[in-house]
């Protein structure tokens, strides 16, 4: 993906200088724009390590693994409802974030 970025991003520079529409102040704009996407994904980056931190710290993984333990119908029982969990969560998510 940078590669593919660094080339696209080239060759968007080549054409605006093409077409006469390349300037100093689109740059910065183009810049600007960038800085705020990073800055987004960054924090969605720390957020979600904090919400693993705290999951962790309140042994979240245990709970969730006496919830799954203890369904009825051992590991059948496991595999229909993780199933049907996947199943409903996928009406509001892609499999992207499914996986």
């Amino acid at each position: 993906p940078t590669e593919g970025g660094a080339m696209g991003w080239v060759g968007a520079l080549i054409m605006a200088a093409a077409k006469g529409r390349l300037s100093f102040d689109v740059i910065k704009q183009a810049l600007a724009s960038t800085t705020r996407l990073s800055s987004f994904v960054l924090f969605i980056l720390i957020g979600a390590r904090v919400f693993s931190l705290t999951f962790y710290g309140v042994n979240g993984h245990i709970w969730v693994e006496h919830l799954l333990t203890s369904l009825p119908g051992g590991e059948v029982g496991f595999l229909i409802g993780v199933n049907i969990l996947v199943f409903v969560l996928a009406f509001f998510l892609d499999f992207f974030e499914l996986a």
